[in-house]
């Protein structure tokens, strides 16, 4: 099941009621006030790093779910859970291929999907349509790890096309909340 939690809290309900000679409405006014999200960034450096300050964006939100991504063995390989800025950097991939603020921002994040299936069949897409130089990169990718992601745990984006990207708190531990599900090699 997938619940979405908006950062929004309800501090005032009030009505109104205009009366004049040839008009009458009543409206219901639900004042909202933005939750501070009160937990730090795992990689708030990143956004720091590459002056991301809008990072991640406003709507992303807390969710409750189970997710599935590509992975490595065993689920605790350091390079699981690392988002591509960290992981292109430690992998020696050089500089960020992308150079807007929004192109950082997008790979200052986790990358999962709604189920095995679709996470397989993209990682067997990317296999067989990527460039040969390319090609290495996705290889390095050898099991589909799931797991439960908690409100506690950070913000993710829409779902789109079955994907969405996350953003970690700080205090989150996705390699003692995963498991490798299959290998994919």
């Amino acid at each position: 099941m997938y619940e979405r939690h908006l950062p929004f809290k309800i501090t005032k309900i009030f009505d109104e009621e205009i009366n004049s000679h040839n008009f009458h409405a009543k409206f219901t006014y639900v004042q909202l006030k933005k939750i501070s999200l009160s937990m730090d960034f795992k990689y708030q450096s990143l956004f720091d790093e590459f002056n991301i300050h809008d990072c991640p964006p406003a709507e992303c939100v807390e969710i409750n779910m189970e997710a599935y991504r590509w992975s490595h063995f065993p689920i605790t390989h350091e390079w699981n859970f690392l988002p591509n800025l960290l992981y292109n950097k430690i992998t020696n991939q050089g500089p960020p291929r992308q150079n807007t603020k929004s192109g950082l921002c997008s790979m200052a994040n986790l990358s999962f999907f709604t189920s095995a299936s679709v996470a397989k069949s993209k990682l067997d897409s990317y296999r067989l349509y990527l460039e040969a130089k390319h090609q290495k990169l996705v290889d390095r990718y050898t099991h589909i790890c799931y797991g439960s992601i908690e409100q506690k745990d950070g913000v993710a984006s829409e779902i789109k096309h079955d994907h969405f990207v996350f953003y970690e708190y700080i205090n989150c531990n996705f390699a003692k909340k995963f498991r490798i599900l299959e290998d994919q090699q």
